[in-house]
């Protein structure tokens, strides 16, 4: 079959979403089937969207911010256009990412979700022009729900089966005003009547897509997340003299990372027999400075700050690095997460993980039994089950087992792609 993925970019650092959709489209790609990955807004960052073929940007950044908010743009011409679809200009535009806040956004993501009666029809024409003049793809992939606006016209227009991944999306709507949340639920709750398939990255959050956004539970299947599977470390948890902690997401308030600097300098009050470090790896974006300065600053007035690495918009390799040389994984993230491959990217170095428990990570604690659960929001519980692991290596190494098995056996894009095949050819 001939798949193509529609997958909104960051430009500049790595997301859960981008990886997944590369995951599965790695996966589809060595089941036989044909796999193209459009990236939508931005460019996508995820080393193995380069083993695809290099697809040219649709829907860029820009021009859809300048259609919202200016009428003279949504009839400029082709040249124009193309200006601001350039790498110089989409590179600024990556550049100043995550400085827009979600609250400030309601009236474009309804624009977005009135599909072809939006701001952003020439765009959306523009896309379907180009998928026209290509092999029809039999399968589009939606990246997640604030895409449903493009479903009618990809379906009116190709004829393809649409497949909905849900993920992410709730807590970006639950940012926005209070008009534009019932503006947004009402338009994606018509846009599903074009959709043949959605696919929740969880149980967990099924049941919250259910309950926040009205859609129809037997519509919807569930597929956890897989990632490739690799030994990135052959050791788990040898007897040494330092025993690292380590958290690897976005460098931003609603992942915790200031939490967790917070737990470590409570750790270092306490006798171990190990030397405790810190590194925090990740995403980081020029409107995550504030934030960084303050965890810097804290571990400053603590004089430890020397026991603390930082490794911003790491790349694959330096990723697996630090994987390599942890002992445990946190990342205390601060809303209730859909997923976390994370987890999955730890366990498959063999580093068990302690997370809280909301979101998707009581279900997959449970299947992978990889790691430990602290009440969410309370430093002093992180702090034991942390210590928990750092004093006790024979439970620690037993969990990093476990969650390697799972990886291997359950929670990788092979498996993954099996199961989503079997959801497309229904």
């Amino acid at each position: 079959m001939k798949v193509i993925f529609l997958t909104p970019g960051t430009g500049s650092f790595y997301c859960g979403n981008c990886l997944r959709d590369a995951n599965l489209a790695k996966g589809l790609s060595e089941l036989g089937h044909d796999v193209s990955i459009i990236p939508l807004y931005l460019p996508i960052v995820s080393e193995l969207s380069k083993e695809f073929e290099e697809e040219a940007l649709s829907m860029g950044g820009v021009n859809v911010y300048l259609q919202e908010q200016f009428s003279l743009f949504r009839y400029s011409p082709k040249w124009l256009d193309n200006l601001f679809d350039s790498k110089t200009v989409v590179g600024l535009a990556a550049y100043k990412a995550g400085m827009t806040e979600a609250k400030d956004l309601g009236r474009l993501s309804v624009s977005m979700l009135q599909g072809v009666r939006g701001r952003q029809r020439k765009e959306i024409k523009k896309l379907i022009d180009r998928l026209k003049n290509g092999t029809k793809p039999d399968v589009i992939f939606l990246s997640n729900a604030l895409l449903l606006g493009l479903a009618e016209p990809l379906k009116k227009n190709l004829g393809s089966k649409i497949i909905l991944t849900l993920q992410g999306a709730t807590g970006f709507v639950d940012s926005l005003d209070e008009k534009s949340q019932k503006e947004v639920k009402i338009l994606m709750r018509q846009c599903c009547s074009f959709v043949d398939e959605m696919i929740a990255v969880s149980h967990f959050y099924k049941d919250k897509v259910i309950k926040n956004f009205s859609f129809e539970a037997s519509t919807i299947s569930v597929v956890h997340n897989g990632i490739v599977f690799e030994k990135i470390s052959e050791k788990i948890k040898s007897d040494k003299a330092n025993f690292t902690l380590g958290f690897l997401s976005r460098l931003c308030p609603a992942k915790g990372a200031l939490e967790l600097a917070q737990v470590f300098v409570q750790l270092l009050k306490k006798e171990f027999s190990y030397d405790l470090k810190l590194v925090l790896a990740g995403s980081f974006v020029k409107g995550d400075q504030v934030y960084l300065d303050e965890i810097k600053q804290l571990l400053i007035e603590h004089n430890c700050i020397n026991r603390c690495q930082f490794l911003l918009n790491i790349n694959e390799e330096a990723k697996k690095q630090f994987l390599s040389k942890i002992d445990v994984l946190s990342v205390p993230v601060q809303y209730d997460d859909s997923f976390g491959l994370y987890a999955l990217e730890a366990w498959s170095a063999g580093v068990p993980v302690v997370l809280p428990d909301v979101g998707a990570f009581p279900e997959l604690i449970e299947l992978s039994e990889g790691g430990l659960l602290f009440d969410a929001n309370n430093q002093e519980s992180l702090a034991d089950c942390l210590a928990d692991l750092i004093q006790d290596s024979t439970k620690a190494r037993k969990m990093a087992l476990s969650g390697r098995r799972s990886v291997e056996e359950l929670f990788n894009n092979r498996t993954m792609a099996l199961q989503v095949e079997e959801i497309i050819k229904k």
